[in-house]
């Protein structure tokens, strides 16, 4: 995937989708490596997991919220990053987002997948500096994401 500035809501969900079901994470051992991929729209790759056996109850509820979400948004095309930065944490998609990337890492963690984070080449503050940058700067206190997103 490549945007010029920040991803739109669209793009974001369908890369959380991209990164979370291909390499290095592979979602459920690769299970959807061939049905979810970046020409997949993105209500046809909710649909394949919340329809898949390989998910439990848990994961296919966790999968609906963000269906839910995804379709309430009233503008899909606008820029998923949104100011002030307070929005954007307390938005519902950003919270059932975080959610399903937390079940990717949960996933990929029992299979042993080393602890990685596949969207810290993407992720920028607003003015400019790195997430790495800026959780060097936290003062211990991380959100419940892990700062997937921020």
């Amino acid at each position: 995937m490549s945007y010029q500035a920040h991803p739109t809501v669209y793009e974001a969900v369908l890369e959380a989708l991209i990164k979370g079901t291909q390499p290095p994470y592979s979602f459920k051992n690769g299970a959807f490596a061939t049905s979810i991929t970046k020409d997949t729209p993105v209500l046809n790759a909710l649909a394949t997991l919340i329809t898949s056996p390989h998910l439990s109850t848990f994961e296919k509820d966790i999968v609906k919220a963000v269906r839910e979400q995804f379709l309430a948004h009233p503008n899909q095309d606008a820029p998923f990053f949104v100011r002030p930065i307070e929005a954007f944490i307390a938005s519902p998609l950003t919270h059932a987002l975080g959610e399903l990337v937390g079940v990717f890492r949960d996933d990929a963690t029992e299979r042993g997948v080393e602890e990685l984070d596949p969207f810290k080449d993407k992720e920028k503050e607003f003015d400019g500096t790195s997430s790495s940058a800026k959780t060097e700067k936290k003062s211990g206190n991380d959100d419940e994401m892990g700062g997937a997103f921020l």
